[in-house]
């Protein structure tokens, strides 16, 4: 997950997902449309490997529809995660980022199958769809016991998964932190 703390980081992590694309699945990207944010308006995104760059009309979101509902869709979602978990809006990004993940996993109407099968060009691993838990639920994280007498395990909430390993991101309560960990 790559996030953005400036809105002159865009590009740079616009690059990464074409490389990734290019590696993971072999495509190219040949046209791309995005709003008249300042970001986008750079000589870079327009000349960058001969990719066709539209922008969309000012003030005219009906010509991102399809980009405008699925925000919409995931807001809705975060919303209702974050007032379900009783989580702050502090963690709006990683409800955010379960929101996608969970998407991405539902069979659409549309075409019967989930994006990530459409990705991937193969189903959701069995296993993955047996470990997901509820955004916000209370779980154990294991620890190493000092003796035998000890806690084996920290009181942690579910905020979401890895997005580079086999883990559950899990917001430690008594220290305030994040923690990547099986549960």
């Amino acid at each position: 997950m790559e996030t953005v703390a400036r809105k002159s980081e865009v590009f740079g992590v616009f690059k990464n997902l074409m490389n990734r694309i290019e590696n993971e699945h072999g495509m190219r990207l040949k046209n791309c449309q995005t709003d008249n944010g300042t970001e986008f308006l750079s000589n870079e995104f327009s000349q960058h490997k001969g990719i066709h760059h539209r922008l969309s009309t000012v003030y005219t979101p009906q010509q991102m529809g399809v980009a405008e509902k699925s925000n919409q869709d995931l807001l809705t979602k975060v919303r209702c995660m974050l007032i379900e978990s009783g989580l702050g809006p502090s963690f709006w990004g990683e409800a955010l980022y379960t929101a996608c993940y969970v998407k991405n996993r539902c069979v659409s109407s549309v075409t019967g199958k989930t994006p990530y099968e459409l990705w991937n060009g193969k189903e959701i691993p069995e296993r993955e769809l047996r470990s997901m838990r509820v955004f916000g639920c209370k779980v154990f994280a294991a620890t190493r016991p000092k003796s035998k007498l000890t806690k084996r395990g920290k009181l942690c909430v579910m905020l979401g998964y890895s997005s580079n390993r086999c883990a559950y991101r899990l917001y430690e309560i008594e220290g305030k932190y994040v923690i990547e960990s099986r549960m």
